[in-house]
């Protein structure tokens, strides 16, 4: 078993999960994740239900270590969950930041994360987004709020990232504001209204809880925070992350985020 030990960086206020594939990641004998340790302060770890729903720990692809899921593997495709925690229960402004490369094939869809609301013949499972769902489909990034029970809106992007390519993926809630950005510009901003409450059940990432929308591809860097986050601090977040990830966005005058350096890495 191989465990980096996380390092928490200087980020905005509000982030409740942050995940990185180079950082924090516990593999087994065939590099298979078994856990993904959150860097915020949450302690908002990332687990696995079992063997055959793991993701896979690729050291380099893309130019990047990653998180490869498969979609198409088992029942379940690959998952990792967060329990249920206040800190996840985002029932106001919001933001997400995803380093992804996408591989929108054999039926699966680009799940990146989620938390769902179950329901009454699944109660361990469900499809209504209870507080969000943010996924890629086929022509654009689906960004969801509801109450979990079927009172939801879903607010689309303009277009979707190309396959096989390493991308950002960013979108702001302010108010009912919402702002969708890839690879560091706008893809569309607008208006979703809706009721937005917390139905109690994990986060997940990989998968929907109800395990139809999966993602087949992989996921570089994840942060989820529970706040808006202003227009200089998206540009700094963007230049952070296409730097440390060699992904082409647009040039502006902003500084990076900083994260300190991996305190150390433990073998065993």
């Amino acid at each position: 078993i191989v465990t980096a030990s996380p390092s928490v960086g200087l980020y905005p206020s509000g982030t409740v999960l942050w995940v990185r594939a180079d950082t924090g990641v516990t593999t087994n004998a065939d590099g298979t994740v078994s856990q993904w340790n959150d860097l915020s302060s949450f302690g908002n770890n990332l687990l696995s239900y079992n063997s055959v729903s793991q993701p896979r720990l690729v050291a380099n692809a893309h130019g990047n270590p990653v998180l490869h899921f498969t979609g198409t593997n088992s029942l379940y495709g690959n998952i990792l969950y967060a329990n249920n925690a206040p800190s996840l229960g985002i029932i106001s402004n919001m933001s997400i930041f995803a380093v992804v490369n996408f591989t929108l094939g054999g039926g699966t869809n680009g799940e990146i994360v989620s938390k769902t609301g179950a329901t009454t013949d699944t109660p361990a499972h469900g499809n209504q987004p209870g507080p969000f769902d943010y996924n890629c489909g086929a022509s654009s990034i689906n960004y969801l709020r509801g109450n979990g029970t079927g009172v939801n809106a879903n607010f689309p992007s303009s277009t979707a990232p190309s396959v096989g390519w390493t991308h950002l993926l960013d979108v702001v809630q302010a108010g009912t504001t919402v702002t969708h950005r890839l690879d560091g510009n706008t893809n569309r901003t607008g208006t979703l209204s809706t009721t937005i409450l917390d139905a109690g059940q994990p986060l997940y990432v990989g998968s929907r809880s109800d395990l139809v929308n999966r993602l087949t591809g992989d996921i570089v860097e994840l942060i989820v925070m529970g706040s808006d986050v202003s227009s200089n601090d998206v540009a700094s977040m963007e230049n952070y992350l296409a730097a440390g990830h060699t992904v082409p966005i647009g040039t502006n005058t902003y500084p990076a985020i900083t994260q300190q350096p991996v305190a150390s890495t433990n073998v065993s």
